[in-house]
């Protein structure tokens, strides 16, 4: 049996897909194109592998034994087409990487100047951890740097980089006291309007967890999907809100405008993980995940903990000497 990996791939993506034209979309091709690699496939094996009747289109049983199979094969491909490049030190054929929109202006541009000669095309998607996770399970993405770490995902192996505490932003001219208690918290959110992040953002979640633990529910009266629009309005004395480290680096708000203190009771942490399928990529996530380390310690942390020393210990970048 003769089965090239081209019309292979293009049928693991219309299962995955359910739909020739989203698969077109996924593979950068026509939709004609897919179908006639579909059909070189079928004439390969010599069995209908795609019930057309079906909505949205999937398998038929000889289908589904291929499906599994191709899975397989084709990650073994990727894997070797990435150890080969790496032994003979050639530049890999393709790379989609999908970054974190708060991770994005600091971690993007000498990413990109460090890895470029290594690839022939690479292509940087910044976008929310939602979104990435979505396509990176849907194969638009080779690995992402996210702060969902799809725990629920056996297929995918995780790495670590970087974590960082929430905190507490009041405006400048309000006095909070840093005595660790709930309470304070509760006083200033009857005392002041909180300042959400839109709910589809996985920050936003987590601090609703937070604020929801203590029974604290301020009103949803004021809503942004971005930080500099939050800590603008806090800047202004709009209202207080909870955020993090990164996300004030980003919005470049001028910090004598605003409080910066410890968010009480415990605080919380978000996270960002490499995140890629399991032996697809060969020895790059490795090489990824130090140069990340690197990158973030030296554009990141410093810049916070020079404004804001007693940051330090609650900053947490993985060393870039950590095995892989």
């Amino acid at each position: 049996m003769n089965i090239d990996f081209v019309s292979l791939r293009t049928f693991l993506t219309v299962c995955e897909k359910q739909s020739l034209t989203e698969a077109a979309r996924t593979l950068r091709t026509t939709q004609s194109a897919v179908s006639q690699r579909l059909k070189k496939l079928e004439d390969q094996t010599k069995f209908c592998l795609l019930d057309r009747s079906l909505r949205p289109v999937g398998p038929t049983v000889a289908g589904q034994a291929l499906l599994e199979r191709a899975r397989r094969i084709l990650a073994e491909v990727g894997e070797l087409e990435f150890e080969l490049a790496e032994r003979a030190d050639l530049p890999i054929r393709e790379l989609r990487l999908g970054i974190a929109d708060s991770l994005g202006s600091a971690l993007v541009p000498p990413l990109v100047q460090a890895i470029r000669s290594s690839v022939h095309q690479l292509a940087v998607h910044v976008d929310g951890s939602g979104e990435l996770c979505q396509r990176l399970l849907e194969r638009e993405l080779h690995a992402i740097i996210s702060s969902e770490p799809l725990q629920d995902r056996e297929d995918l192996e995780r790495i670590e980089i970087y974590r960082e505490p929430l905190v507490l932003i009041v405006p400048g001219n309000v006095t909070y006291v840093d005595d660790d208690s709930v309470e304070e918290l509760r006083k200033l959110s009857a005392k002041m309007s909180f300042i959400r992040y839109s709910p589809v953002s996985p920050l936003a979640r987590q601090i609703e967890t937070h604020l929801s633990r203590f029974r604290i529910q301020p009103p949803r009266n004021l809503e942004f999907n971005e930080s500099e629009a939050i800590l603008e309005m806090v800047s202004h004395g709009l209202g207080w809100t909870i955020t993090t480290p990164l996300c004030l680096l980003q919005a470049r708000v001028a910090l004598s405008t605003i409080g910066i203190h410890p968010l009480p009771a415990g605080g919380m942490s978000r996270s960002f993980t490499l995140i890629y399928r399991r032996n697809e990529l060969g020895l790059l996530p490795g090489r990824l995940f130090h140069l990340c380390s690197t990158i973030i310690n030296e554009r990141v942390v410093e810049r916070i903990t020079l404004d804001l020393p007693w940051l330090m210990p609650h900053l947490s970048v993985t060393p870039s000497g950590h095995s892989v």
